[in-house]
């Protein structure tokens, strides 16, 4: 009887493991991602399944309003120049890894999270090719296990993009010696990324001011204070400062965090000190 079982459960599992797939986007109709006649054997991948979009025809591939969860999601091909997906919408959520975002590409391979939420459960391996690969949160929700941006051949760029996005967090985050993180201001600010922690010597930190238009503060870029820290900090950090000359980043592995100090304004040092000057006139003559 225990035999009978145990044949069953074998069975079963083989069953189940049939049902796993590659599934490839071929683009066929639309750019829809949830349109089952847009993927190979006319089925969105669902359990199991790496969804590979590989071809270029009708891209970009976009995610509006639904919830799809598969295995892996592998993206680019060294064939082709311009690889994206946007998740506008819904959710688009991997159980496994890696998820290859531009591993074979000698083009562009783009993932833009402007809405809704992505999630991996397993790591992201950005980069690999000879182009370039981008992941952008400007809004909705990025939630990774863990990364490793840029440690292949190619450029590979994490970017945050201004403060509207509902959350950015993730487990371990490597960044290599092709691996970039961004932060591009808008007009208030950006959102902190949460790490678990961060290894970042041979990475580059980039920090764009040129849209940002509040007052001088200090900003908090990275937290690592969640988990096993910053072992090791950017070994290249370039500040864009556009109105906000003298701003400066500190990588403080102490208390595992990175911050942004933005400064005044250089008109404004002349306006303090103009105020100053004349609050000096005023008080002598009220003397005299």
């Amino acid at each position: 009887m225990k035999k009978i079982i145990a044949g069953l459960i074998s069975i079963g599992a083989m069953a189940g493991n049939s049902f796993a797939a590659s599934v490839n986007w071929d683009g066929s109709s639309s750019g829809n991602f949830n349109e089952g006649s847009n993927w190979s054997g006319e089925s969105v991948p669902g359990a199991g399944d790496t969804a590979f979009i590989r071809n270029e025809t009708n891209n970009p591939v976009f995610q509006n309003a639904q919830d799809r969860t598969f295995d892996r999601l592998s993206m680019g091909d060294g064939a082709g120049t311009l690889w994206r997906l946007d998740i506008n919408g819904g959710s688009i959520n991997t159980t496994s890894g890696p998820n290859n975002i531009g591993q074979q590409t000698a083009g562009t391979a783009v993932l833009n999270v402007q809405g809704g939420a992505f999630t991996a459960l397993g790591e992201i391996v950005a980069g690999g090719g000879g182009g370039d690969t981008f992941i952008n949160l400007s809004s909705g929700s990025l939630s990774v296990a863990s990364a490793n941006i840029g440690s292949n051949t190619g450029n590979a760029t994490l970017n945050i993009i201004g403060d509207a996005a509902l959350s950015a967090t993730g487990g371990g985050f490597t960044f290599g010696s092709n691996g970039t993180l961004s932060f591009e201001f808008n007009a208030t600010g950006v959102k902190t990324l949460s790490l678990g922690s961060l290894t970042a010597a041979s990475g580059t930190l980039a920090v764009d001011l040129t849209g940002y238009t509040g007052t001088y503060t200090t900003i908090t870029l990275a937290d690592v204070t969640g988990g096993s820290g910053i072992s090791s900090a950017f070994g290249t950090v370039n500040v864009t400062e556009g109105a906000y000359a003298g701003s400066f980043v500190t990588q403080d592995l102490g208390n595992d965090v990175i911050t942004l100090t933005i400064v005044p304004e250089s008109g404004c040092y002349a306006l303090i000190g103009g105020l100053l000057a004349l609050g000096s006139v005023m008080l002598r003559r009220r003397r005299a």
